[in-house]
């Protein structure tokens, strides 16, 4: 039942994830007590799915009943707190609360740090999510060290093509973009696209940005027909493996389209707009 949901989830297909999550819910709730920690593991996987959504107060609602019953239950593991805090940092991050964001992560840092589970994978979300952070408050230097940490450590704990790693790759790039290294954050870019396209597909999001993020460092070199030609050679591939009409498809030409807008090409980038459009439009 939640794996069915997870898969679905991971798919970025949160409305057919939300009954499999719900349901698991309701059934550990009636088998094991409202307070027991494998409840814990149901509420953080909704909270993290109406997070997904936009449902904020949901969501920090389910985070906090989360912290709560992991924060009770000595067996529940230390790592499954900081674990949770750190989800529960990323929806902070999601609105805007940069300072409830450091809190809930500068929590998580101490309770690995004092355990020293400092290889587990859980442990580099935290990191990167608190470089996240110092990078959204103008401080790229302060982050990079942590971005880097959490990579190492992924590296280290995860397959070498593990999305994880790309998640890693994809925000120190990010970082280093901000802070004007782009040769640096071009081969992270590239990097966490090619695991993104081989272990999540064309059709995730993270593709997405991540064909984005490549095609803006392009651009920052000073080199926009590199960028053009990306953009590109990603829509034809797009358009050979998914069909012309597919609604990542739509993805990729918005890209274009801002790109086009950026070059100030405004009837071209209107063009290729009305064609994403269209096909949204005829996809409903």
């Amino acid at each position: 039942m939640e794996n069915a949901g997870t898969y679905l989830y991971r798919r970025v297909r949160y409305e057919e994830a939300e009954p499999f999550f719900e349901q698991s819910l309701a059934v550990r709730e009636n088998d094991l007590g409202p307070h027991h920690p494998g409840v814990a593991t149901a509420t953080r996987s909704l909270a993290n799915l109406y997070r997904g959504q936009g449902r904020w107060e949901e969501s920090d609602k389910l985070f906090r009943r989360t912290n709560e019953i992991l924060s009770k239950e000595l067996t529940a593991g230390p790592h499954r707190v900081g674990g949770n805090l750190s989800d529960w940092a990323h929806l902070y991050l999601d609105i805007g609360r940069l300072d409830l964001a450091e809190e809930k992560l500068r929590q998580a840092l101490g309770i690995y740090e004092k355990t020293l589970e400092t290889n587990d994978p859980e442990f580099a979300l935290v990191l990167d999510n608190l470089a996240i952070v110092y990078n959204a408050q103008g401080e790229p230097e302060r982050a990079i060290p942590y971005h880097l940490r959490g990579l190492s450590i992924r590296e280290r704990t995860l397959a070498p093509d593990d999305p994880g790693v790309a998640e890693s790759l994809h925000n120190t790039a990010k970082t280093y973009y901000d802070h004007g290294d782009y040769a640096v954050a071009e081969n992270y870019f590239q990097r966490a696209l090619d695991i993104f396209k081989e272990k999540r597909g064309l059709d995730h999001p993270s593709t997405i940005r991540g064909i984005e993020g490549l095609g803006l460092v392009y651009l920052a070199q000073g080199e926009p027909s590199k960028a053009e030609s990306h953009y590109l050679r990603e829509l034809k591939a797009y358009e050979n493996a998914l069909g012309p009409n597919h609604l990542y498809v739509a993805e990729v030409l918005d890209l274009y389209s801002a790109f086009l807008t950026q070059m100030n090409r405004y009837g071209e980038a209107q063009k290729i707009a009305a064609r994403a459009e269209q096909i949204r439009d005829e996809s409903t």
